[in-house]
């Protein structure tokens, strides 16, 4: 009956897991692997699998090594709970042994899933990863008395190093020894403390793997006996920066950090407490009177608090333990709710975000900014630890910074009886990414298209959140560097194709990549002469007047390309010449060569190549008895008109008036008229203008000519 109770109750808190923010940790998948570890006991009929999910789905269990298997409905809103048969995923007695308990669960939609070990007074559950977040690396961590763990394969031929931290009466320490797994096999391994047991696979092949203790007392050698049972997350998503709050009511909680790499210095509150190395552990307490503490690790670790025993830590409260997310690996939202064992009375959550955020937190809807006192030793982050009714609950962070969000955990307590977990971290899912110049190359999958006039250089950085031990660089031009960020300059153009090997532990993680294409741009400056009539009209020009112009072309890679005229516009002539000369002399000037009265015009080429014209209006003085005005004012009283004066003998045949262009603005045939300075009825500009008088001599038949100019005055 309590196992049911305690079901019902538990099992309600996962209804609400499932999480839809992407940067929180999401246990939604479609595929997954599990097995249980020894219990306190051999009872039988403890196992079970519980999903959930936001759409309808159906699912499989199989254990893929005997044919077993399982179907299950998945209904929004709706627990599903699948019975597992201990004969297919549980083995008490097995310890350094391979056994075929490993079960396969598939889904045709995206659900969580959480695997739960009961015995009554003994229980603990875990959640279960999906395929896609596991890893072929591990450490583990669990509590020194009757520690376990079990490995499980996924893929047939999966060839597995174990190296363990102590002597056990199966293997000596820190010397690696090897197995080999098919799909559904699983390694399981018993001692008296497994923590720092690093296991990898050859050829980078995931696992999945679960740790804990079938029964302990924390502190050691204290009472009060529990079960613990955890999914171990790879090493690649192991932190080093961490706020850890006591628990509300207790008197001391427990940490424990397992160590990744050698030389890992541990501070608390900015104080070195210890160096360890590589798969060594060091745990320390944490008490009511420093209730929030600021802890580093030189270089990634395994940290975990722990619930001391009853009596020891209060009179409420057992064994438990909990994974502590890195300060940075916050989320914005989770739905939980806490759960009861009949003994597990009063419930809390603690809460860690950033000290500016703190107006931003809201526990189930309402403001809970009061409850928050800074970190001692890290003001920047505040914490909060409150007690929480029975229940569902949520967290959410209503800022749109994404540098804010929140870590917590929760908690119950009894007498004799605790429990805690993790309200989720972005630590699953989040991958490495590759940026160039700070833009995630995920945003372009066909790589990076630049332009450039010359060498270019690059800035390379990866985005993760966890530390690699190495990133070597391949810029595609025959070059390599590690090291991340890391600037790089390309001297030609071309097409690049860039890749990064992420290690971790010395092996090969993750190696990303993108194409990196650098097209040529032209910035080029022509000079060009045209003249006056002219149009230049090449290179996407179309001018006619002097000066520096420009013009942007794209080339057939789509780069701008800069062209700069520098045009000059040589001038063109149109001059006129008026000259006189006596009865049988020549015109000897400007190619000209002249001896008869009249209008001559010559086209000619400057020293700067353009066309000129000159006219040439030419006056053959034999006879002074014609006198014509050399200057006429139209709006004076007198002098207004343009007189021609000649004696008796001289008869005007016709007067021709000339503008400087050579273009024809008077005729007065007979001099009937004089010219008053018009043209079409409108005052003509003010200027020299040029006449033609046609006249002879009475009895005579040969036309003379007089040429000259009058200027317009107003």
């Amino acid at each position: 009956m309590k196992r049911n109770i305690l079901y019902w109750s538990f099992f309600i808190l996962l209804l609400n897991l499932f999480v839809n923010n992407l940067k929180a940790q999401s246990t939604a998948g479609r595929d997954f692997w599990i097995t249980f570890l020894p219990n306190y006991s051999d009872n039988e009929g403890g196992l079970s699998l519980v999903a959930t999910g936001n759409n309808r789905c159906t699912g499989t269990v199989t254990n893929p090594y005997t044919g077993w298997s399982t179907t299950f409905d998945v209904n929004p809103g709706r627990i599903t709970t699948i019975d597992i048969p201990d004969s297919q995923a549980y083995d008490y007695y097995a310890s350094n042994c391979v056994i075929n308990k490993g079960l396969h669960i598939t889904s045709t939609n995206f659900i969580s899933l959480y695997a739960s070990n009961f015995e009554y007074g003994s229980f603990d559950i875990t959640n279960v990863l999906p395929t896609a977040s596991l890893g072929s690396s591990y450490i583990v961590q669990t509590y020194p008395r009757a520690s376990n763990f079990s490995i499980v394969a996924i893929e047939d031929s999966t060839i597995v190093n174990i190296q363990l931290p102590q002597d056990t009466i199966f293997n000596h320490a820190n010397t690696t020894f090897t197995i080999t797994l098919n799909e559904g096999q699983c390694y399981q391994a018993g001692g008296n403390d497994l923590s720092g047991t690093t296991i990898s696979t050859t050829d980078d092949k995931t696992i999945a793997v679960f740790a804990g203790n079938s029964s302990v007392t924390i502190p050691s050698g204290k009472t009060a006996f529990d079960y613990t049972f955890e999914q171990m997350i790879p090493t690649k998503y192991l932190g080093n920066r961490f706020i850890i709050t006591n628990s509300k009511s207790r008197e001391n909680d427990i940490v424990r950090v397992t160590a990744l790499f050698d030389n890992c210095r541990i501070k608390k509150d900015g104080e070195l407490l210890t160096t360890i190395n590589a798969n060594e552990s060091y745990e320390f307490e944490i008490t009511k009177n420093t209730p929030a503490i600021y802890l580093e690790t030189s270089a990634p670790a395994s940290v975990f608090l722990y619930l001391t025993g009853k009596n020891y830590g209060g009179e409420n409260g057992d064994p438990s333990m909990v994974l502590i997310n890195d300060i940075d690996q916050r989320i914005v939202n989770t739905t939980f709710k806490t759960f009861y064992t009949q003994l597990s009375q009063h419930h809390f959550v603690n809460i860690t975000t950033k000290t500016n955020n703190i107006t931003n937190i809201q526990l189930d809807g309402n403001n809970i900014s009061s409850h928050f006192t800074p970190v001692p030793s890290k003001p920047d982050f505040s914490y909060a630890r409150i007690e929480i009714n029975y229940g569902a609950h949520s967290i959410n962070d209503t800022s749109t910074s994404s540098d804010n969000g929140f870590i917590a955990h929760v908690y119950g307590l009894g007498p004799g009886e605790s429990y805690a977990y993790s309200t989720g971290s972005m630590i699953i899912k989040t991958l490495p990414k590759l940026l160039v110049n700070d833009i995630y190359t995920v945003d372009y999958p066909n790589g990076f298209k630049t332009c450039s006039s010359g060498d270019i250089s690059f800035t390379f950085d990866i985005s993760t959140n966890y530390i690699p031990s190495n990133v070597v660089w391949n810029f595609g031009d025959g070059t390599t560097a590690t090291g991340f960020p890391i600037t790089h300059q390309y001297n030609d153009f071309g097409t690049y194709n860039v890749s990064c090997d992420i290690y971790i532990m010395n092996y090969l993680d993750t190696t990303l990549s993108t194409i990196i294409s650098i097209n040529p741009t032209y910035d080029t400056t022509i000079t060009a002469t045209i003249c006056q009539s002219e149009v230049y009209n090449d290179n996407g020009f179309n001018e006619n007047e002097s000066g520096i112009y420009i013009n942007t072309l794209k080339t057939t890679e789509g780069c701008d390309s800069i062209i700069r005229l520098n045009l000059t516009v040589n001038p063109e002539y149109d001059d006129t010449i008026f000259a006189t000369i006596r009865e049988g002399e020549y015109y000897n000037k400007y190619g000209f060569y002249e001896c008869m009265e009249g209008v001559y015009s010559k086209y000619l080429s400057t020293h700067l190549g353009c066309d000129s014209s000159l006219h040439l209006f030419l006056n053959i003085d034999f006879d002074a008895s014609l006198f014509v005005e050399n200057c006429i004012t139209p709006n004076a009283s007198s002098n207004n008109k343009f007189h021609i004066f000649h004696d008796k003998t001289l008869i005007v045949d016709d007067v021709y008036i000339y503008n400087r262009v050579g273009s024809l603005i008077f005729h007065s045939p007979n001099n009937s008229e004089p010219w008053n300075g018009k043209y079409n009825g409108e005052h003509c500009p003010q200027g020299t203008y040029a006449y033609v008088i046609y006249y002879h001599k009475e009895g005579q038949k040969e036309l003379k000519v007089k040429t000259g100019t009058v200027l317009l005055l107003y």
